[in-house]
């Protein structure tokens, strides 16, 4: 099972000791992440910034490929990729999916 924490840019999945962070396609006047290439850029970006004090706990951007996609070599999404520590764990009352 993974919990699941869903903010108002991003949908958070927590397995194991990492995290998966993707972000959502909307406009919220103050970001917009619309367009795939904006939320690539954004990612990359998160990743560049967080990574000059928590190295360890950004380890990039990554692939997630849906079973069938990844026969076929396709990916569904990208997502920034982390590394959970003791005090990062998901917090309680998160939803779970298995």
């Amino acid at each position: 099972m993974a919990a699941v924490i869903e903010t108002h840019a991003a949908i958070v999945f927590f397995a194991g000791d990492r995290a998966y962070k993707m972000k959502k396609p909307v406009d919220l006047g103050f970001l917009d992440f619309r367009r795939r290439t904006d939320r690539e850029a954004v990612r990359h970006r998160e990743v560049e910034l967080n990574r000059r004090l928590a190295a360890d706990v950004h380890l990039g951007v990554a692939d997630i490929y849906g079973l069938e996609f990844a026969r076929a070599g396709r990916r569904v999404r990208r997502c920034v990729r982390l590394r959970l520590t003791p005090s990062r764990s998901p917090p309680a009352g998160q939803r779970t999916v298995a």
